[in-house]
């Protein structure tokens, strides 16, 4: 049975927000079930893509002088910062970033739902610089809010 608020011409009209304006849809609700996860997954990959980047271009510096104070095993991690290695491990994550935003900017606006859900996967995959730390939230809360069914639906009409 279909709700009865939708078909008395005397009720008030039932007003939900998006990005677009106004909408009297029964399904104006769910969106925002998307928009925040999809900011969410942006900053994400924004943050990794700053650090990422700075990480490539320290990469092709000179390694730093190893501090006779600190253990040897965090020298030896800092002159695995350097090198062709590192270079191109850091030039992977760039994209894999730019991924992520291009998978937040798709959840945003409900289209590619295997993309958004690649994209989420990766956010908390996204090992380099420990940008998991902030990508496995993201990531959990944009399986969860991909897998239900109305939000499913949205992405099936679009």
């Amino acid at each position: 049975m279909s709700d009865p608020r939708y078909n008395n011409p005397y009720s008030p009209p039932v007003y939900q927000v998006n990005l677009g304006g106004y909408s009297q849809s029964p399904d104006g609700g769910s969106k925002i079930k998307v928009i925040l996860p999809g900011i969410f997954l942006i900053l994400v990959g924004i943050l990794g893509l700053i650090v990422s980047i700075m990480s490539a271009f320290m990469a092709v510096g000179d390694p730093p002088i190893p501090d006779p104070e600190v253990p040897d095993w965090i020298n030896q991690v800092i002159e695995s910062g350097h090198g062709p290695e590192s270079l191109v491990i850091h030039i992977l994550f760039i994209f894999v970033n730019l991924f992520i935003i291009f998978g937040g900017i798709m959840m945003i606006r409900t289209r590619l739902w295997i993309v958004c859900l690649i994209a989420s996967i990766l956010a908390a995959l996204n090992f380099g610089n420990c940008c998991c730390v902030l990508g496995i939230p993201a990531s959990v809360w944009s399986i969860i809010i991909l897998s239900l069914a109305d939000v499913r639906q949205m992405f099936a009409r679009r």
